[in-house]
């Protein structure tokens, strides 16, 4: 004889579940509000003057991090105005070091934010955000973007704008121009003949033409002609020379 199966019941009594308070404080109703009121104005406030709650030293998290920024010493490196963050050494030059990169070469300026009710003064010049001069409105670039209740003008003027894509500064440009006398380091003279500004030379072979220069290979402030010959002769002596050449045997005997 078969014996019978018993097959246990899908079904399960549904059991009543009851909603655990999720603290001590949600259990109390409507008084737990004035406690956490009571325990929020219990702790100390910032000693500097502000109203946040102090975290270490009697000062909150934003004053702890300024003095103690403050009272770090500067930057190792001569000339950088920067505090000194681990091993003497700031934050940048700290990873220059780590990278390989020069400690002499100068710091990049960042580009300050200038509200638009500061961009102008009563000349109607527009200031740089790079090298802080104040230039007419045409030194500027237009964007490709344009913002709503904006000039539509680029914050870097014209000249930063190029310095930035070959890895100076507008600083470093004004005084290659000064040690080459204010003119082309080639021709001398200190005006294109076209009326455009003086371009910056550099060496191709270091970095090739497209992309951002390193700084490093920048040779000298030459006029657009200048800069030309040099790019249509690929910066090989022999065809320069080959050129004085071919123009001394052709010249006329008077």
């Amino acid at each position: 004889m078969r014996r019978p199966v018993i097959r246990a019941c899908s079904r399960q009594q549904a059991r009543p579940q009851t909603k655990k308070p999720d603290s001590d404080f949600d259990s109390l109703g409507k008084g737990s509000s004035a406690i956490m009121d009571v325990t929020t104005e219990s702790k100390p406030k910032c000693s500097n003057g502000c109203s946040r709650p102090a975290k270490a030293r009697g000062l909150c998290s934003g004053c702890y991090e300024k003095d103690r920024s403050e009272r770090m010493p500067f930057c190792a490196i001569k000339g950088c105005a920067n505090r000194a963050r681990a091993k003497g050494l700031c934050s940048l030059h700290l990873q220059r070091k780590a990278k390989g990169v020069s400690m002499s070469a100068p710091l990049q300026v960042k580009s300050r934010i200038i509200p638009m009710r500061e961009r102008y003064n009563e000349r109607g010049e527009r200031i740089c955000s790079k090298c802080l001069r104040w230039l007419p409105p045409t030194e500027f670039h237009k964007r490709a973007k344009q913002t709503p209740g904006d000039d539509g003008l680029r914050s870097m003027c014209n000249r930063c704008v190029i310095c930035w894509r070959y890895g100076i500064t507008y600083q470093q440009f004004a005084e290659l121009l000064e040690t080459q006398g204010g003119a082309c380091a080639i021709c001398r003279k200190e005006i294109c003949a076209s009326g455009r500004e003086l371009s910056i030379d550099h060496d191709h072979s270091c970095c090739p033409q497209g992309g951002r220069s390193c700084g490093k290979c920048v040779r000298g402030i030459l006029c657009q002609p200048c800069n030309g010959m040099l790019g249509y002769a690929q910066d090989d002596p022999v065809i320069l020379k080959a050129g004085i050449n071919y123009l001394l045997s052709h010249r006329p005997q008077r």
